[in-house]
């Protein structure tokens, strides 16, 4: 509404809280650039310097658009908004300390599209704290101290699509919540310690994974893991897993009511210095996987090994030059369970624990 001027004292007051009134406005649609100045409005015409006051200046549900490459800065995301780097821009993050973005929106979806974020000192990434949704799209994230991603949102949902994460003092994507994890298409590369490792809290986690890589890592490519009462599902599909410093892909639960479910099909496990793919589990926790159309070889470790009460049901996988067994399993309450056409050159079964339906 249009501010009125009255004379005197009482006019001056309406002049202020006409003023106040637009400087709060938000827009669904702000702009950064390069020679930017931070403003209240941020406009195509104005373009505001950092991401920070771009964020605060759109309403929830807007867009930040970078207009032009530069550094824009770190951002803590209070409400659902997305933050978009044109393809040909380069919209960088230097995380001189703490996290590059944090997403703290309790039931928001924040869409984070074309960003380069680059640790030069900071802990992690992207910590995704609280909301709904959140998508990771087309960006790289390297060099953080900690780790690339980190989903601690409960009952959240984490889409990562051709996207990096690589050389992190840490590992590459942690999935520390209740809630699912989508990754298409993503390099996770070089990271100190797991390339992603998944742990539920109190419920549960589904993570899928699609036409990714994991390779080079410190410890395992893939690690997952299950708290009490809790079931982690977890498939990896037409994925490569390989040169990982341990293990491959690792599940294991230990827990009371503990659940850990795996389905690995049309994937590779090469080259890892332990295990290809290493299930385990304590009662009363169980692990169990379904394992098909992979290529399991040249491991420091065996293909597919299977320890405690773990049961694995395994058909045409083709495994050999592994420093172990293509198939091995660890005592007679472990169970690897041959369902036909597994095409390997050695096997090795303690207490009886590996059973051939039609050959191996």
């Amino acid at each position: 509404m249009p501010c009125i001027f009255v004379a005197g004292r009482v006019g001056a007051l309406l002049s202020l809280v006409c003023l106040s009134t637009f400087a709060s406005a938000t827009a669904q649609r702000t702009f950064v650039a390069h020679d930017g100045v931070d403003g209240p409005s941020c406009p195509i015409s104005a373009p505001c310097r950092q991401f920070a006051a771009a964020v605060a200046a759109t309403s929830s549900g807007g867009e930040v658009i970078v207009l032009d490459s530069a550094g824009y800065g770190s951002v803590t995301i209070t409400q659902s908004v997305s933050i978009i780097a044109p393809a040909g821009i380069y919209a960088g993050i230097s995380v001189f300390s703490g996290n590059g973005v944090t997403v703290d929106a309790p039931g928001a979806t924040v869409v984070l599209r074309g960003l380069s974020i680059n640790g030069q000192g900071g802990a992690t990434g992207i910590q995704f704290l609280q909301g709904a949704r959140l998508r990771i799209e087309n960006c790289a994230i390297a060099n953080l101290g900690s780790a690339g991603i980190v989903q601690n949102a409960s009952n959240s949902e984490m889409i990562v699509l051709d996207t990096i994460v690589r050389d992190n003092g840490g590992g590459g994507i942690l999935v520390i919540a209740d809630g699912t994890a989508l990754l298409d298409r993503v390099r996770v590369e070089h990271n100190a310690v797991d390339g992603m490792y998944v742990l539920p809290l109190t419920s549960g986690t589904t993570v899928n994974i699609t036409h990714s890589l994991f390779a080079y890592n410190g410890a395992s490519g893939i690690r997952v893991d299950s708290a009490a009462n809790a079931t982690t599902f977890t498939q990896v599909e037409a994925s490569h897993l390989s040169h990982n410093g341990a293990t491959g892909f690792r599940a294991a639960a230990s827990q009371s009511g503990a659940l850990a479910v795996a389905t690995l099909k049309r994937s590779t496990f090469t080259r890892n210095g332990g295990d290809g793919i290493y299930a385990s589990s304590t009662a009363p926790g169980k692990t169990v996987g379904t394992l098909s159309e992979n290529d399991i070889s040249g491991n420091g470790g065996n293909g597919i090994h299977v320890n405690g009460t773990a049961d694995i049901r395994a058909s045409t996988n083709s495994g050999g030059a592994n420093l172990g067994s293509a198939l091995h399993c660890d005592s007679a309450i472990s169970a690897i369970r041959s369902l036909g056409d597994n095409t390997v050159d050695s096997t090795s079964s303690i207490g009886g624990c590996l059973f051939v339906t039609t050959g191996y």
